[in-house]
């Protein structure tokens, strides 16, 4: 591979098979051009084929292996193998082992929605929907979550919502909700941005939730009929 300094400014991940959910999460992050190595090695090692890349400290070699890596475990995944390693990621020391999952590990907890027709969102189509992309895993942790709460840290929301989260009494529905949407919610009564009705009930409730718990619950109910 020809090593160069130089970035590749007129090809994008997208140009370079890597999947739009994670397009859209470098994006979040400031990420937008793919560095040489990354630019040389990505297609190759999307498709499946062995690489060998060599490249300065700070050149982007992490993604280079890291998004095929991602890729390919979310085009693979299986429920029953969600406890078990499913891939590996060999380093000299700790911590460069450190540094790859600072980099790595953040890109798959996420939630993203993208548009299912972009050209009808854009003409702001009340129709034109989205679809969510959700971590692996996230949609069984949040159904135990919402139906059994977490040992007492958090209370089962069918308790409040209903069993099957469509809201009763003063409780509104959280079924079929966007994911993104849920999110904030749950951060905002967290954080006591929410002072309207029902807000002091929430605020204990999500006092105990980390970030991963609202995105799991957030997952799950948005997967469900409204």
């Amino acid at each position: 591979m020809p090593e160069t300094d130089e970035t590749e400014t007129d090809v994008t991940f997208a140009s370079l098979g890597v999947p739009a959910p994670l397009v859209a999460v470098l994006a979040q992050d400031g990420i937008i051009s793919p560095f040489p190595v990354q630019a040389a090695t990505l297609p190759d090692a999307l498709a499946g084929r062995d690489i060998l890349g060599r490249a300065q400290t700070g050149s982007g070699k992490t993604l280079a292996f890291g998004l095929p890596l991602l890729t390919r475990l979310a085009a693979t995944a299986d429920r029953k193998r969600e406890k078990t390693p499913r891939g590996l990621v060999l380093v000299p020391t700790r911590e460069l082992a450190q540094q790859v999952a600072e980099v790595l590990e953040p890109l798959g907890r996420r939630i993203v929605e993208l548009p299912e027709d972009m050209g009808r969102t854009v003409l702001r189509d009340p129709h034109s929907g989205f679809v969510a992309y959700v971590p692996v895993g996230s949609l069984a942790r949040g159904r135990k979550l919402a139906e059994e709460g977490a040992d007492g840290r958090i209370v089962a929301c069918v308790i409040c919502h209903g069993p099957d989260l469509r809201g009763q009494a003063d409780a509104p529905p959280v079924a079929g909700r966007p994911a993104t949407y849920l999110v904030r919610q749950l951060f905002d009564f967290r954080a006591g941005a929410r002072n309207g009705a029902g807000a002091q009930t929430m605020k204990p409730v999500v006092d105990n939730m980390s970030l991963d718990d609202m995105i799991d619950l957030a997952a799950y109910t948005a997967s469900l009929p409204p």
